[in-house]
């Protein structure tokens, strides 16, 4: 993290054990909220705007221009002159275009088109199956992380109470100091492989989001 050792890191935020698996193994997911999907979605999208641009291009274009303008046709600077005559000149056209013969590249580009978008329908139909899988397995992974990180949890209740018990017998005087010693090495081992269970079950609820679109 690069934290200057003359600085100190204080954690404000908690994580409880009912809060890491509350809604997390949600059924329902939306391949919408993926961002790729969405951005597979808009290359479909123009793919197909390409394809209707092209059969466009088929189509006749009429076009219509208009212009009316007045002229002074002076050699003398007297524009603002009140009865000076002007010379109006205007002209109105119409121009059609019939699209006759083009080599075969209008077709073609069709044809290139219509390709494009099965390619991106194909790649839209892979990423699906992709994301089904993700999540699939992103369940599988964090279920068995619940799993153990309750398992060593339960580890930890145990060796505080071994701790707690070997504990009361060296303080009555029938207990040894290696039984203590023992005891308590046990539970913090218990207690690391709880922490790294925990880590474990954090990692998998982000891979899950991650693969769900929630993150």
């Amino acid at each position: 993290m690069n934290l200057p050792l003359k600085d100190s890191l204080v954690l404000t935020d908690t994580l409880s054990d009912e809060e890491l698996k509350s809604n997390i193994l949600d059924e329902n997911y939306n391949y919408e909220d993926r961002k790729d999907f969405q951005l597979l979605g808009l290359e479909s999208k123009l793919d197909e705007f390409n394809i209707r641009r092209y059969k466009l291009s088929k189509i006749p274009v009429l076009s219509f221009s208009a212009n009316l303008n007045q002229n002074a046709q002076r050699t003398t600077f007297d524009f603002f002159k009140s009865g000076q005559p002007y010379f109006t000149t205007s002209y109105i056209s119409f121009s059609l275009s019939v699209p006759i013969f083009d080599g075969g590249l209008r077709n073609s580009n069709i044809a290139t088109a219509r390709l494009n978008l099965r390619k991106t329908q194909n790649n839209i139909d892979n990423l699906r199956a992709s994301i089904d899988n993700d999540v699939t397995q992103s369940r599988i992974n964090m279920k068995s992380a619940l799993i153990t990180m309750d398992s060593q949890k339960k580890n930890i209740e145990l060796a505080e109470n071994v701790y707690n018990h070997t504990k009361l017998k060296y303080e009555q005087g029938v207990g040894s100091n290696q039984e203590i010693s023992t005891a308590q090495t046990d539970l913090v081992t218990a207690q690391n492989n709880y922490y790294s269970s925990l880590y474990d079950a954090i990692i998998a609820k982000i891979d899950y989001l991650q693969a769900a679109g929630k993150l």
